[in-house]
């Protein structure tokens, strides 16, 4: 449920945000790849610092995509 909340709100905060609906909605899906993949690892107790690693690198990446394309299309 919290991942759910998490979205929402990012959603709506992103609603304002000066770019395309695409460049938005593959923002939330790497967003929702992330937090799901975490919780899932999380509750497994299989957290690890390289997981947890891994995961920052993917949240970094996507979001200079998305701050590099929105740039792009405005």
């Amino acid at each position: 449920m919290y991942i759910a909340v998490a979205l929402t709100e990012t959603s709506f905060i992103l609603w304002f945000w000066p770019t395309t609906p695409t460049i938005i909605g593959l923002f939330l899906t790497g967003l929702f790849y992330i937090l799901v993949g975490i919780s899932q690892i999380w509750l497994d107790k299989r957290l690890f610092k390289g997981v947890m690693w891994e995961y920052i690198w993917v949240a970094v990446i996507i979001f200079l995509v998305f701050i590099t394309f929105s740039l792009r299309s405005s």
